[in-house]
């Protein structure tokens, strides 16, 4: 196989495998169909016209190959089991035996006129074309929800692909919030074993072996950033600790917060 086409969410969680196999030369490719639902970004008729323009964003951020969309007319599938608006983007004109574009393609349309004009930009300012596109998606359920803000980058990232110098410096980049109502998507288990567990009526991503020497998740990496985490601890063991590693370069060289128990008990 030399074309792979997960879809969103498990492109999503394992990034680094597919990146490996661009690497090797394959291409990779994400598609939604009936799934990912929640607030992943999809195609729905329940969900904000934005929400399918931004997927072309998405395609430029993860730097994959394509996108594959299901499906574009497939009008005979049974409605309401499959999620409305996910088997056509066109409707069908039976009295004039033509079709008639939805709203959502639409704005398929621009987002992918937006993906052509990042991979403009980025041949003369690459960091000004992934600091925009930052400022719209961060990853599949981590995206602007202000459609000023979209219409604003946009006339930004013309202006920018016709040749006008960005200063990057002056952009804010979306912040990324992970909450685990999707599971995980930013955090990867470097050892120990951690679920997704709801308590006090909130998602939580908790450490499942609380006797082994050390349990980590490894999250998302940025250059300058602030951080702010809820931390709960159910109990304490001598010399113990919960906290955050910051601008980690290797296992001697970081900077930690933490909380701990020095005295057991």
């Amino acid at each position: 196989m030399d074309c792979w086409v997960p879809q969103l969410d498990v492109l999503a969680n394992n990034l680094s495998y597919f990146k490996t196999r661009q690497n090797l030369g394959d291409e990779v490719w994400f598609y939604t169909c009936l799934a990912p639902k929640g607030n992943y970004l999809n195609r729905f008729i329940d969900q904000p016209v934005w929400i399918g323009r931004s997927l072309m964003w998405l395609v430029y951020r993860y730097g994959v190959e394509g996108y594959l969309h299901w499906g574009w007319n497939a009008w005979h599938y049974a409605q309401p089991r499959d999620p409305y608006g996910d088997c056509y983007s066109v409707w069908p004109d039976v009295e004039n035996g033509t079709i008639t574009e939805t709203i959502r393609l639409t704005a398929l349309r621009d987002g992918a006129e937006e993906y052509e004009l990042l991979r403009i930009l980025e041949r003369t300012q690459p960091a000004a074309a992934d600091a925009l596109c930052e400022q719209v998606v961060k990853s599949g359920t981590q995206y602007t929800s202000d459609p000023e803000v979209l219409r604003d980058i946009r006339n930004t990232l013309i202006r920018a692909a016709a040749g006008e110098i960005l200063d990057t410096s002056l952009m804010t980049e979306l912040p990324f919030v992970e909450n685990f109502e999707n599971g995980s998507i930013s955090c990867t288990v470097v050892n120990g074993t951690w679920n997704i567990e709801t308590r006090d009526n909130n998602t939580v991503y908790a450490q499942a072996d609380a006797s082994s020497e050390a349990t980590v998740l490894l999250g998302p990496s940025g250059n300058n950033y602030s951080v702010q985490t809820d931390l709960a601890v159910d109990s304490w063991s001598n010399g113990k600790a919960v906290g955050v590693l910051g601008r980690y370069s290797n296992q001697n060289n970081y900077y930690l917060w933490r909380i701990g128990n020095v005295g057991g008990g």
